[in-house]
């Protein structure tokens, strides 16, 4: 596990990080934020079986900025969600996704400014340069 403090810039470009178990109550990641991260490359494996794992987290102390730039790299999880923010109010700002390989779609809100989630050709996901111009409901 990968973990940034409050008031820390960490950047990851590369290597795997794999985590294998996790606590089965409580939220947890193989990479949990706190800083301001930004990953442009990598793997990341999320291998626990615990329904409580995702693989990055955010998370925010009152009085400091906390959010995930993800660029590029690998995301592997077994869990409902890739990415999981720990606090309500920050939500849409936790991360910026303008890059990126995952296999589990990732929310819209996540997503970079002019950036929109996609699925790709081989089954796994990612973002596009983009914008929503309609919706209908809650389909865009």
């Amino acid at each position: 596990m990968v973990k940034s403090e409050e008031g820390t810039t960490l950047n990851i470009s590369g290597g795997a990080f794999t985590r294998t178990a996790s606590p089965r109550w409580g939220i947890t990641g193989t990479v949990l934020v706190y800083g301001t991260t930004t990953i442009t490359g990598g793997t990341f494996n999320e291998k626990s079986t615990s329904p409580s794992e995702r693989v990055v987290v955010t998370g925010k102390v009152d009085g400091y900025d906390s959010v995930t730039y993800i660029k590029g790299g690998t995301f592997n999880g077994n869990g409902n969600n890739v990415f999981h923010h720990l606090s309500p109010a920050q939500a849409d700002d936790s991360f910026e996704v303008s890059g990126g390989t995952f296999n589990k779609s990732i929310p819209d809100c996540y997503c970079s400014d002019g950036f929109i989630p996609t699925k790709n050709a081989d089954g796994t996901y990612g973002v596009k340069e983009g914008i929503y111009i309609a919706q209908v409901g809650s389909k865009k």
